[in-house]
């Protein structure tokens, strides 16, 4: 039969049936927007406990703790890192205050609460040059400083796990550069944070008896602890070496962005669910209409219609 005809014959039926047509319609047109509102509401709380996630524990996916500067430098070129950043631990003085080395990059990965006191300075700029510093604003109150005074410390660093002496730094002369806030949490802790150029010099002095935290942000969010055992395998990492090292897996934010999680099996239910739901309804729908056209369908038939 023509295929104009069979179009005009089809579009008879649907416009005498025109009340149970509008009704699927309108009812497909909900479901599509239920869904659309559905899934926009589950993008939402997924990018709210993603926001959460950095702002408590930052934006990296792993964190290694007291690895060596080669180590990280490795780390850069691993193809699928993002963004690596390093946190260089100095030493510490008599008085108790704790002296590192954070680059650029540590600092867009940090933590947007919980380490918001070294990305936003309250005066001056952050340390450029090998003899600047910045303090934390207790550290200048305590010992009545300002900008641009000048300070001499004795530096000592020690093994974290055996508190044996890995070096010295005396009389190390700073201009103080910069003031941040203090310790978000840890308002008494006074902290100095010196210049990328003294922390890898300092790196260079004394070599793998310096620590270094590495932040590192891989380029896909999907499976990130299938990511940091490709990291381990590029790294060289056995398994005796993995026992004595810490890494640390941003777990808050690998389940907030996850496939796997609660949520996006939540989400993905819930769309079965309703396409499940839906497909019944319409089937209805047809099925009734079917069997009420019975005779007119058997009529078609002998006129020449395909039984499809």
């Amino acid at each position: 039969m023509d295929k104009e005809k069979i179009a005009l014959i089809v579009k008879g039926y649907l416009w005498k049936e025109k009340r149970n047509t509008v009704f699927t319609a309108l009812f497909l047109c909900f479901v599509v927007m239920f869904l659309f509102i559905g899934n926009q509401l589950f993008q939402n709380v997924r990018l709210a406990n993603k926001m959460n996630a950095e702002a408590l524990e930052g934006r990296q996916h792993v964190t290694y703790y007291g690895i060596t500067e080669k180590k990280f430098k490795k780390i850069k070129k691993c193809p699928f890192v993002s963004l690596a950043g390093q946190s260089i631990s100095i030493g510490h003085t008599q008085d108790g205050t704790g002296f590192s080395c954070v680059d650029e990059n540590y600092r867009k990965l940090s933590a947007t609460a919980a380490d918001k006191n070294i990305k936003h300075l309250m005066e001056g700029r952050w340390a450029e040059n090998e003899d600047e510093i910045v303090f934390t604003k207790n550290y200048m109150e305590y010992y009545g400083l300002r900008l641009g005074d000048q300070v001499t410390v004795d530096l000592t660093s020690t093994d974290s796990g055996t508190g044996d002496l890995l070096f010295k730094i005396p009389e190390v002369l700073f201009t103080i550069a910069g003031v941040i806030e203090n310790p978000v949490g840890f308002q008494d802790r006074k902290m100095g944070y010196v210049s990328e150029n003294f922390g890898l010099s300092v790196i260079e002095k004394y070599h793998e008896k310096v620590n270094v935290n590495a932040f590192v942000l891989f380029d896909e969010e999907d499976n990130i602890s299938k990511k940091i055992d490709l990291l381990n395998s590029y790294l060289g990492f056995d398994e005796e070496r993995l026992q004595n090292l810490v890494i640390r897996e941003n777990s808050m934010l690998a389940t907030a962005v996850g496939k796997d999680g609660d949520l996006s099996r939540q989400g993905i239910a819930m769309n079965f669910i309703v396409w499940l739901v839906s497909a019944m309804v319409v089937y209805h729908i047809f099925y009734s209409r079917f069997f009420a056209k019975k005779r007119d369908f058997a009529n078609l038939r002998k006129i020449g219609f395909q039984a499809k």
